[in-house]
């Protein structure tokens, strides 16, 4: 199990190594979708083809959605990696390559936003933690992250706190068995290994 989880780590790191990246590249498509939940959120009427697929527009209120000050910050971070990582989505297709991945988003009060590389925590060995769906002890708790597990952290912390994607017994080829936002503290939590 830990082979798997330390392959996964090494491959996700490639696919997010900022290279030239392609117009489906998942990085790519995981900030673009990360962005455009936030709009959404805001009530921006989607145009792009793969605006309409994947946000609902029936409750849009504007073409020129205000953000509010944190939300604003955090889409000018977006858009900065995705100029860094040079990404260039086709908004003309009505698909994403891996919509699986980004539909645990729709269900978190805080948007995660994916980060350039993923590091792992192989057989957690801390205490039982909730899982909830915002950074905050007020976010509902959707969760728990309990000893032996494999944690991923693949998106920036927000808040002092980690989204993360938990793997309850070690790496699984189908992906991690539930997401959310965590309180671990600072630095890595204790872990039997670690990857990336």
């Amino acid at each position: 199990m830990r082979k798997f989880l330390a392959a996964f780590i090494c491959f996700t790191t490639l696919l997010a190594t900022p290279l030239a990246a392609q117009q489906d590249d998942p990085l790519c498509e995981d900030l673009w979708f990360a962005r455009n939940l936030i709009h959404d959120r805001a009530g921006y009427c989607f145009s792009s083809p793969l605006g309409q697929a994947q946000f609902d527009n029936s409750d849009c209120t504007t073409r020129n959605a205000t953000l509010a000050p944190a939300q604003a910050a955090q889409v000018a971070r977006i858009r900065q990696s995705e100029s860094q990582y040079s990404c260039n989505l086709d908004t003309n297709r009505t698909w994403l390559t891996y919509p699986d991945e980004l539909e645990p988003y729709r269900r978190m009060a805080d948007v995660p936003v994916r980060d350039f590389g993923a590091t792992g925590c192989i057989g957690y060995r801390g205490p039982v933690l909730t899982l909830r769906n915002g950074a905050s002890h007020a976010a509902a708790a959707i969760g728990q992250l309990r000893p032996g597990a494999s944690i991923t952290f693949a998106h920036w912390p927000l808040n002092g706190w980690s989204y993360v994607s938990i793997y309850p017994q070690g790496y699984a080829p189908d992906g991690p068995a539930d997401w959310g936002w965590v309180a671990i503290g600072e630095g890595m939590p204790p872990c039997d290994s670690y990857a990336g």
